[in-house]
This record gives structure tokens, sequence and C-alpha cells, in this order.
């Protein structure tokens, strides 16, 4: 024990979003990867079903894990085609993801269709989990908190191991910059704490652990809501897929996609938007919905910090560079 000394950081002491899940249902990771990771050493899948349209990285990791892995395609609904999924059965296992934070009614329908399954909710935190035997689901909270690492992988039957705990503390500069000259003057601290979090399966770091169990959840969900409503509004008559309407629903992004590429102009106006992902930009991929969806969509941001004026000017960016286009 310590005594005296500086004052640390103070965080609001609270729960965490999934507090009232029992211990032994809930486990604490580094990476939404790592989820993943302990979600098929739980099940053990003979073969398992992966999308085209995924992080490279985990299908790295999942290729590593499986000897058979089945990639299957999206259709316009940014769901699985079903005859690509045909060949499923008894040992299988198939991964299916809530892009965007959108698809979530939908993606209930095929819990009874396929009994061992891997529920990606790394775009949509407040989506809540399927708690039944063979269903694992997987949460990431960098892509809605403030934190330099978190994850959650939930289910009625996880087999923990003893993984060590992350530390966080060296890799969080970013973020207590980002306070103070905005998120652009930390990008590289930034990617270097991506690369650095992805190489090991941990557990949740402690600082991380009291930073989510300060946040107000409510207020974030609620946010997140009100500006994908406004973007929707905005620019939902400019997007070539079908968005759904449901207003239980609290998105990561927005998802915009185009006829032509503008990530490079965006960035000249500092809106900070990612490719999703750029390995398939290979001409092996033209034609396929995959690769218009990495080349051509916008990941419009919608966060929380953001009010109705912010999401206003960013439209007019936005609309202006396509006119432009």
């Amino acid at each position: 024990m310590e005594m005296g000394g500086y004052l640390p950081i103070e965080l609001v002491k609270g729960n965490s979003w999934f507090f009232s899940l029992p211990d032994d249902q809930v486990w604490a990771l580094n990476t939404g990867r790592t989820s993943i990771w302990a979600a098929i050493t739980n099940l053990k899948p003979t073969r398992i079903f992966v999308p085209y349209y995924y992080c490279p990285d985990v299908i790295e990791m999942i290729e590593s894990l499986c000897t058979s892995v089945c990639f299957y395609h999206l259709n316009e609904d940014l769901l699985p085609d079903p005859e690509e999924l045909s060949s499923y059965s008894d040992g299988d296992c198939l991964i299916l993801v809530d892009y965007f934070g959108i698809l979530y009614p939908k993606l209930l329908s095929y819990v009874n269709q396929y009994p061992r399954l891997i529920l990606d909710f790394c775009h949509s935190f407040y989506s809540s989990p399927v708690m039944k035997p063979g269903v694992y689901n997987v949460y990431s909270c960098r892509k809605f908190f403030g934190v330099s690492d978190g994850a959650y992988l939930i289910g009625q039957e996880i087999e923990k191991t003893d993984l060590p705990q992350d530390t966080s503390s060296e890799r969080s500069l970013h973020l207590l910059v980002s306070l103070e000259k905005g998120t652009n003057a930390a990008y590289k601290e930034n990617k270097t704490n991506e690369e650095v979090i992805g190489k090991e399966h941990l557990t949740m770091s402690p600082l991380t652990t009291a930073i989510l169990n300060g946040v107000n959840y409510d207020q974030v969900a609620l946010s997140r809501k009100q500006n994908y409503a406004f973007l929707r509004n905005r620019l939902g008559h400019l997007s070539n897929i079908e968005l759904p309407q449901n207003d239980n629903v609290v998105p990561y992004c927005f998802p915009l996609v185009l006829d032509t590429d503008i990530h490079p102009a965006l960035i000249q106006h500092k809106i900070y938007v990612p490719y999703l992902w750029q390995w398939l930009l290979d001409e092996k991929w033209n034609g396929n919905l995959e690769q218009r969806l990495s080349r051509n969509l916008i990941p419009v941001p919608l966060d929380q910090r953001y009010n109705a004026d912010q999401l206003e000017w960013m439209c007019n960016q936005i609309e202006e560079i396509i006119q432009e286009k």
C-alpha cells in the first residue's frame, strides 16, 4: 500500500454498462479481437463462417485458430447471402456483424437458424446480448468511448482462461492531448496504441475499467441517436444503401455510400474518416459489394462530442465535395 504523495486524476466512481450480468457471463478483455479469440476457443468449431467484409487482422487471427474457414459475401442489406451459408451444419460457427450499429433487429432472425453464433457488436455497443447456449456476444469499447483498450465477451457459458491484465497508462497520452489540442495532434500516438494492443490477448486494463465506470452511458446513447437522426435527415438521400429506420439502435457512425471516393477530400477539410477495410481495394475484388463499400463508404462520425451545429457544418462540407466531384 502507498500513502501520501501527489493526487491522481479524479474519475467518477460508477458502474460499467454490463455490471448487472453475473461475473461468469462477462469477460472484460483488451480488444474486440481478443473477444473473438475467446469466443472461438470456447466454441471450438469444426468450421467457421466469416464475412469477407471484415478486419484483416481478425481474419488472420481466425485462420490461425481454425483449419477450415468459409468466407461469405454480403447482400445489399449487409447481411449474409443465404446461399453461401447453405452448407452450415452442426459443429460449425457463424460470425454475424452488426455493421455500423444499425442491423440489430435483422440479426436476431439468424439466432434460431444458426445455433452456434458469434455476434460481433463492435459497431453496436448498446445492442442487448443474446443469452443463449452456443451464442457469444462481442463488444468493443474504443469505438464508443475515449479509452486505450477495452472489450467484452458475453455469453451463458464462458470458460475463462488465465490471461495477464493489460496496463494502458503509458499508451493513453493521446487521450489527454486530444482534450487540449484535438485528436489530430496525437494521431501518431493513437496509431501506436492500436498497433501495440493487438499483439497480446489480455484482460482489460485498470485505467480503462475506471474510465468506463464513470461514463454517462444514457447520455452517450441519446447523443448518438439524435445525431444519427440528424444525419439521416440531411444525408440519407445521398447514400446508396438502404438505411433501416429504427429509433432503438445506437449507431457507431452514419454509413454514407457514394458512387465515388471522397476520403482524400474530406481529410483536406479536417474530417477524418477511415477506409473499412483497405485490403478489399485490390483489383481481384472488382465488381463486388465488399469493394464498393471499402472504397466509397464514408463512416460519418456522429459520436457524443458533436452537436447539431457541428454536424451541419460537416454536412455542408460533404455536400460541397460531392458537388465538385
